[in-house]
């Protein structure tokens, strides 16, 4: 483990000759590699903006190293798709905010637009970091796979086939209207909508399971949407200091139903991917915020 740490390469065999490989057993949601990776390269990043006393509007665009999800597992002598050293994704967005004063003071509309292609965390998404992987949702495992309810989608830059890199591609739109009521106190309510597409020869299907080795490990891509709604009041009683409470509901939808991306393993410990399924969460929360 020490050695583990310090070299940045992860190998599952206690001793033998090391082949670039991993080891996966009895195995549940991302599986977690930690393979010498290549040349990673930063985000290109760039944006103009236009303010005027009307409002702000802002176009962007980003470069991005596609970080790819295997979605097999090859046995022991193949790596799994980690970065690529020549496959590129990009994003492009544009945002407008238009101040709304007729209505109170600091009053404005916010609107966004996003698309990516092999970039996807332009999109918002966000997770459990694994090379650029993210699992999207949860679903409960506290009885048998089977009856498994909730939603579960990994999401990456891309998927590796066996042969070439598949790149998801997505696209997002956000907006949202604020009002003061008073000058320390203001609400808002806003909604989001993204939507992952995965290529047809990289999603979870009998075909694309049949023709890849060691399909048991199976690790899923299927195309999934996410709608979001909420709302928010915040009292600002002295500068700088924001008391608020908020209220958010989601909407996970792969149209997939959880109990079909069950793989069954052929270890003692079952069932080694569960994933698919659709689910909607309420969540909120109370926010103490002091800025300096």
């Amino acid at each position: 483990d020490a050695v583990n740490r310090t070299t940045g390469v992860q190998f599952g065999a206690a001793v033998g000759t090391f082949t670039g490989g991993t080891q996966f057993v009895g195995l549940n949601g991302l599986r977690y590699t930690n393979l010498e990776d290549g040349l990673q390269a930063p985000d290109l990043v760039a944006n103009v903006r236009l303010d005027q006393v009307w409002g702000t509007v802002m176009a962007s665009g980003a470069l991005h190293q596609v970080g790819g999800m295997i979605p097999a597992g090859f046995g022991n002598t193949q790596y799994v798709g980690e970065a690529s050293d020549t496959s590129w994704g990009w994003a492009a967005g544009a945002s407008a905010e238009i101040k709304l004063p007729m209505l109170a003071p600091g009053d404005s509309l916010y609107l966004q637009a996003n698309y990516a292609d092999g970039a996807l965390n332009y999109l918002g998404l966000s997770g459990n970091y694994q090379q650029r992987a993210t699992g999207l949702g949860s679903i409960g495992l506290t009885g048998a796979p089977a009856t498994a309810a909730g939603g579960f989608y990994p999401i990456a830059d891309a998927i590796w086939t066996g042969t070439a890199y598949a790149k998801e591609s997505g696209w997002a739109v956000q907006a949202q209207f604020r009002h003061y009521w008073l000058t320390n106190l203001r609400s808002a309510i806003y909604a989001g909508y993204v939507k992952v597409e995965v290529p047809a020869n990289a999603s979870f299907t009998a075909a694309n399971i049949a023709r890849l080795p060691g399909a048991a490990l199976f690790n899923a891509g299927y195309s999934v949407d996410v709608l979001q709604l909420g709302a928010n009041t915040v009292w600002s009683p002295v500068r700088n200091l924001d008391i608020g409470v908020e209220l958010l509901y989601s909407r996970v939808d792969g149209s997939l139903p959880a109990t079909a991306g069950i793989i069954a393993g052929t270890s003692s410990a079952g069932t080694l991917a569960v994933f698919g399924g659709s689910v909607d969460v309420w969540s909120g929360g109370l926010r103490a915020q002091r800025n300096f």
